[in-house]
């Protein structure tokens, strides 16, 4: 504790909650298309970890103020109510955001020593152990209408094609723009204050783009227009607000660069040929693993980041 002093934890604290603002726009967002049940799951996250996180260092014997008032515990329920569906229960998302402060935080030793970003191992115990709750977007009145467009293409490609009533409609089903769109403004924003680099959203987002055009130049009857791809799922909030997580990244520009050209290039082939519509998650995790390995090989050719 002795090697702490007031300025630095500050100066993070302050970035944080200019982070966690830097969601609304894409929270409210969500709420526009899918509804007031998306704020609820964003509160109930939000609450149970910080809830968590007060009990554990309290466990732990460790003063409760500093991680409770830096707000990043709040980021982390933040982007978990984001990615709970709306109609799932809130027990999912309570249980998620347990795993994600209790395995994907504290058993590393809490903020700053975790090798995988907790938030994504939250979300991803939710994908694996509750894939129906995680699938309700919307209503689950028939077969489509609790899916998203990437639920709904993974049934048809599972088939082989995708139906041609699908491809030719004005309005993709369950294809809503704005979330993608808020996400990213509030990204740019953190961009152009300096909190959040470059490298890792552009070459995430980029590597992604190319990958999807590649595949459907080759069989467009079978997979989704880039645009398409670009604005589903939680493609755009990762790229700003998890891949750049200062600790489970890379520091090199170079290792920044391909950090997230690999995720892009993971999360289209995890959602063409993974068992999952939205592959972030899992790429942002395996991914995660391999941050110190990229530093190492970009450190000759890259000047380390201060």
């Amino acid at each position: 504790m002795t090697a702490l002093n007031l300025p630095r934890p500050v100066g993070v604290s302050a970035q944080m909650w200019r982070v966690n603002a830097a969601l609304v726009p894409g929270i409210l967002a969500l709420c526009f298309c899918f509804g007031p049940r998306v704020l609820m799951h964003v509160l109930v996250a939000s609450v149970t970890a910080v809830s968590i996180e007060a009990l554990v260092m309290r466990v732990r014997r460790l003063p409760q103020a500093p991680p409770l008032l830096d707000g990043s515990v709040v980021l982390l329920g933040l982007i978990l109510g984001c990615g709970a569906a709306p109609y799932a229960s809130p027990l999912v998302t309570i249980s998620a955001t347990g795993v994600a402060v209790l395995v994907g935080k504290h058993v590393y030793g809490g903020l700053g020593n975790n090798l995988f970003n907790p938030a994504m191992v939250g979300y991803a115990y939710m994908l694996v152990c509750f894939p129906l709750e995680s699938s309700q977007w919307r209503p689950a009145v028939d077969g489509v209408t609790g899916a998203t467009v990437l639920t709904f293409s993974k049934a048809q490609l599972s088939l082989g094609y995708l139906r041609a009533e699908f491809m030719q409609a004005p309005a993709w089903p369950g294809l809503t723009p704005w979330p993608a769109l808020g996400f990213a403004l509030g990204g740019l924003g953190l961009v152009a204050l300096g909190i959040v680099r470059w490298r890792i959203p552009v070459s995430m987002l980029l590597a992604f783009a190319a990958t999807a055009l590649v595949f459907f130049t080759i069989d467009p009857s079978t997979h989704l227009p880039p645009l398409t791809h670009l604005l589903s799922g939680s493609l755009v909030m990762a790229a700003f607000f998890v891949a750049t997580d200062p600790v489970t990244s890379p520091v090199t520009p170079r290792g920044q660069l391909l950090f997230g050209a690999g995720i892009g290039v993971l999360v289209y082939l995890l959602r063409v040929y993974g068992a999952y519509a939205d592959g972030v998650a899992f790429a942002v995790l395996m991914m995660n693993v391999s941050a110190a390995w990229l530093d190492g090989v970009a450190q000759p050719y890259s000047r380390r980041i201060s």
